[in-house]
Formats: C-alpha cells, sequence, structure tokens
C-alpha cells in the first residue's frame, strides 16, 4: 500500500512538472514573442530572383530554397527601412553557400565558407552584414551560390540589430542553457576523469561514467545549437564535427546510462540489450562513413532523425512499463527518463505554438531540452550515489566488520573467530592440516608489568607469523597463546620445522630486551578420530613442551629496534 501510495505520487508530481515547465515555456514564449515583434525584422517585401526567374513581395521565411542545386545563383534584394540603431548590422544566418551583400554597387560583405567534397554543414553559419554606411531607404541585395545541392530548404528571417548590442543580447537571451551547459561539460570531464582513474585502481564505477558521457556529449550537442560557438570564434567546420558527433555519441550514451541505472537486474537488462547494440552498431557505421565520406551527410541525418526518435519512443515504453511494474525505490530511473523525454517535448510543443502566432520567423530552441539534460544527469547522479549508500556502503561495512572480528589488531594476525572459521572449513571439506600451538610464558622480570608483557606478545607473534607465513596462518585463540594452520606436514617435518623456529627465536632473544618463552605443541588432523579441530587441538596441547633461553641478556634499546624493525 505504502508503494502504491507512493507511485501515485510520483505520478502526480512528474504531471505538476510536465505542466510547471509548459506554463512556464508559454511565459517565456510571450516575452520571446514580444522581443520577436519589436526587432527590425526583414520578413517580408524581398524580390527574389533565381534562374533568370523574378518574384516580388515574398516572405523570405515560407520562400522554398529545397530547389536549389550545386553551383545555383540566387540573389534577394529589398528596400532598407529607416535605421535608427547606432552601428547597425543585418543579421543573416546561410548554410552550404557563398554570400556576398551589397548596395548601391558597393560590396558591403563577402564570405565563402570552404567546402571539401562529401562535406555537407548541418549549422548555420551567421553573417554580420554592417550597415552603418548605407543610406536609408537604399536597396541591399544579398547573393547566395549554393556550394552543395540543396544547401537549405527555409532561411530564418534576417533582421537588425545595433552591432554593439549582439553579443550581449545571445549572453543575455541564453544565459541559462550558457551556465546549464558549462555545468553538464565540467562534470562529464571531471567525472568522467575520476571513474577511469578508478578503474586504473580497480574501483569500478562504471554508472557514474556513464552519467559523466551522457553529460559531456549533451553538452556539446547544445553547445553547437546556439551562436556560443562562433561568438567564442570556433570555425563553422569544427562546430559542424562536433555536432554530428556528440548526437550519435551522445544518443549512445543516454542509452548506456538508462542501461546502467535503470535497469539493475540481468532478465531486466535483457530486454535492453538489443537496443543498446543496435544503436551502438548504428552510431558505429555512420561515424565511419561520416569520417570517409562514403555516405553524404543528409542521408545520415535522415537515419539519424529516424533512428534517435525509435529509441527514445523505446526507451520510452520499458520506462513506463517497469515505473509500474518495479518497487518504487527501483523504479526512479524509470521516472527520470519519462521526465527527460517529457520536458525535451516542451520545446517542440512551444515551436508549434509560437509559430502558429508569429509565423516563420520563429526558429526551434533548445533551453527546455538543456534542462531536461541538466535533470536527468543530476537525477542520475543522486541516484547513483543513493544506491551506493544504501547498497555498497552497508556491504563495504559488513566486509569491515567481518574483517575486524576475524583480525588481531594487536598482534596483526588472525583472530580466535578467524581461525574457527579455517578450522571449520578444513573439517567440512576433510581437508588434511597440520596445528601447531604456541603457549606464551611471561619472564619473570617483566611479569608485574603489563605493558612489558604486550610487548612480548606481539615480539612473540612477529616471531612465528614472519617464520611460518609462507606455509601456514598465523593466530592469537587467546591473550596468551597463538596456533599456526600448515598444510598436512610429516612428523619429521614438523619437528623440523619447531627446531628451526626454536633457533631462530633463540637468535632473536639473544638481540631483544624482551626475550620471549613458550610451550609449541603439534598435532595432525589425520591422527585423530574423529577428525575435528577440537580432537586436534587437544592431541596438540597433549604434547607441548617448553622452550625457554638460557638467559635474558640484557641489550641496549637500540639494538632492539633495529632487530624489531629487521624482524
Amino acid at each position: 500500500m505504502v508503494i502504491k501510495n507512493a507511485k501515485s505520487t510520483c505520478i502526480t508530481l512528474l504531471t505538476i512538472t510536465f505542466l510547471l515547465f509548459l506554463m512556464l515555456s508559454l511565459i517565456s514564449g510571450l516575452k520571446t514573442g514580444a522581443e520577436y515583434s519589436s526587432m527590425l525584422s526583414l520578413e517580408h517585401r524581398w524580390t527574389i530572383s533565381k534562374n533568370n526567374g523574378t518574384q516580388t513581395e515574398i516572405s523570405i521565411s515560407n520562400y522554398n530554397f529545397s530547389t536549389l542545386k550545386k553551383d545555383d545563383i540566387l540573389t534577394i534584394s529589398r528596400k532598407l527601412p529607416v535605421l535608427s540603431e547606432t552601428f547597425p548590422v543585418l543579421i543573416v544566418k546561410t548554410k552550404n553557400c557563398r554570400i556576398q551583400a551589397e548596395s548601391a554597387g558597393k560590396v558591403l560583405y563577402s564570405k565563402e565558407t570552404e567546402i571539401k567534397a562529401g562535406d555537407y554543414f548541418i549549422n548555420w553559419d551567421t553573417h554580420l552584414i554592417p550597415l552603418s554606411n548605407v543610406a536609408t531607404g537604399s536597396v541591399i541585395t544579398i547573393t547566395f551560390t549554393a556550394q552543395t545541392d540543396k544547401p537549405f530548404t527555409k532561411l530564418p528571417t534576417p533582421y537588425i540589430c545595433p552591432a554593439a548590442n549582439y553579443t550581449e543580447n545571445i549572453m543575455r537571451d541564453n544565459m541559462l542553457p550558457f551556465f546549464l551547459i558549462c555545468f553538464l561539460f565540467l562534470f562529464g570531464v571531471i567525472s568522467a576523469t575520476v571513474s577511469v582513474v578508478s578503474l586504473l585502481l580497480k574501483i569500478r564505477l562504471f554508472k557514474l561514467f556513464s552519467v559523466s558521457l551522457f553529460a559531456f556529449f549533451s553538452s556539446i550537442f547544445l553547445f553547437t545549437k546556439y551562436d556560443f560557438g562562433q561568438m567564442f570564434g570556433f570555425s563553422l567546420r569544427f562546430i559542424n564535427g562536433i555536432d554530428f558527433f556528440s548526437r550519435w555519441l551522445g544518443t549512445i550514451s543516454f542509452v548506456f546510462a538508462v542501461y546502467m541505472h535503470f535497469f539493475n537486474s540481468i532478465a531486466q537488462r535483457k530486454s535492453m540489450n538489443l537496443t543498446l547494440a543496435a544503436i551502438s552498431a548504428i552510431s558505429l557505421f555512420a561515424i565511419c562513413t561520416y569520417s570517409s565520406k562514403l555516405i553524404p551527410v543528409p542521408i545520415l541525418m535522415t537515419i539519424w532523425n529516424f533512428s534517435s526518435r525509435i529509441f527514445i519512443l523505446i526507451v520510452l515504453f520499458f520506462a513506463g512499463y517497469y515505473f509500474l511494474k518495479l518497487p518504487f525505490n527501483s523504479s526512479v530511473m524509470a521516472a527520470n527518463c519519462i521526465v527527460i523525454i517529457l520536458i525535451s517535448f516542451i520545446d517542440f510543443f512551444k515551436y508549434l505554438i509560437f509559430r502558429s502566432i508569429y509565423g516563420p520567423r520563429v526558429l526551434f530552441t533548445y533551453t527546455n531540452t538543456t534542462i531536461a539534460f541538466t535533470f536527468f544527469t543530476a537525477i542520475s547522479l543522486l541516484n547513483y550515489f543513493f544506491n551506493r549508500q544504501t547498497n555498497v556502503y552497508p556491504a563495504q561495512i559488513q566486509v569491515s566488520n567481518k574483517k575486524s572480528i576475524s583480525f588481531d589488531f594487536l598482534t596483526k594476525t588472525r583472530s580466535r573467530a578467524g581461525i574457527l572459521e579455517m578450522l571449520e572449513q578444513n573439517d567440512s571439506s576433510q581437508t588434511p592440516y597440520s596445528l601447531l600451538t604456541f603457549s606464551f610464558i611471561p619472564s619473570k622480570s617483566n611479569s608485574s608489568d603489563p605493558a612489558n608483557i604486550q610487548k612480548q606478545l606481539v615480539f612473540l607473534a612477529k616471531l612465528i607469523d614472519s617464520f611460518f607465513e609462507l606455509c601456514g596462518t598465523t593466530g592469537r585463540i587467546n591473550d596468551t597463546q597463538f596456533v599456526v594452520v600448515l598444510r598436512e606436514q610429516t612428523e619429521s617435518t614438523v619437528q623440523e620445522l619447531i627446531s628451526t623456529f626454536q633457533r631462530n627465536m633463540d637468535e632473536a632473544n639473544s638481540h631483544s630486551l624482551f626475550p620471549v618463552k613458550t610451550l609449541i605443541g603439534w598435532a595432525n588432523s589425520a591422527e585423530t578420530s574423529p577428525s575435528t579441530y577440537e580432537a586436534v587441538y587437544n592431541l596438540a596441547e597433549e604434547r607441548k613442551r617448553e622452550f625457554t633461553p638460557d638467559d635474558e641478556p640484557e641489550k641496549s634499546s637500540d639494538t632492539v629496534l633495529k632487530t624489531v624493525d629487521k624482524i
């Protein structure tokens, strides 16, 4: 019931979020429409000449330029209105063509973008044509020479604005998208770097890496949708290239992020394997053909427009399906997918509404898409850290607690629990082993000093562990007793090991301020019936014999430190 109520609440919040974004977009769109109406727009009264044919009184945004072929020359001209601005410029956007503007026989502006064989620019080139030396009422003529077939189908409405305010207007009107794009870019670069470095350190952060890829490629794609690129001096060819690659790689990263975060179990991921493989294969094919110029860019863009919409619909379908089917705490990413797609659609709805109000001069904007991408990144990141907090960190704490239980931090050996676990595993798997027991005997001179006794215990533990570390496991099973679990050895081998250890301990005692005494016993698991660790331990205890040094020589503290460090 709680989960059902939570889902109902989430659906309500999704609906409210969508309606709120739509309302805010329409309100902001009214301001945008007012800016359109107040701009000195040159929408109407154009004369268009093409192939010796002339049309007059044309609305530039309604004219179809799709019939242009390579090397066709098209001329548009009209009478300029009264220019009240200081240093006015005429803003014209073009694609894949040379442009030259002139008035009264004087060339005002000319630009030719080099287009190599097989090239096609998918981004608009913005031209600022100076009008400060043009008399009011003069006729301006703009000549376009197509450098490819169908360079563009529609021409955005030219408009006049003060040159000094052009860059300022771009930043003011697009301040929110600019900062969100910067956030996505920086987050993508930093988190991707952290993920790669962590992978080198054998720490897998694939979910974080998937979010960082989406943030990075979405920031690149959105950067090319505004005039930021040319404003910062990037070439149109560079902007065009990163736009194309970010479209395909961004689609892959989106599906990959959904794959890693949304479909948690193997059974769920099977439903997305085909989708991820398909978009990856198509993207790789498109990138290779784009780089080699085997397929024209317009065809590749058509493939992208079709395939990306199909994949988004697939993700939306699975998101809705699993959102209704999965528990609420497992469907956060499903809701996230629904939100990003719905908010992105608002830009499309807004475009349709305001185009019907203000006409063809209204262009498609990506403000809500930018917000949606940022929202998706933020929720994915929060979901990632929440899952680590609830799943990974408790597991790490459990491992740490288990280690603290099975490890003796004073002597740096296994604890009683750790040794018993090992012996129980040997008994259950019927693995033969040998067991050595060591009982510490405090020195008479240090028996009244707990600090010295502790130092002797640590010293003895180092002696035992360093000697048997290659062939066995050392553990402390009570305050003064240690055991060593070895692979099964013959009696002669065990006796040889004990004798060698005694000689090493004798040598170490001769250089120590705290010589140690111990009782040593041993037994093989095959010697007892039943072969349990309790029986083996009891047999080893029965065989104990005392080993003590003949004397306890006094040594300087420097000698003690050097000896302990060496051990």
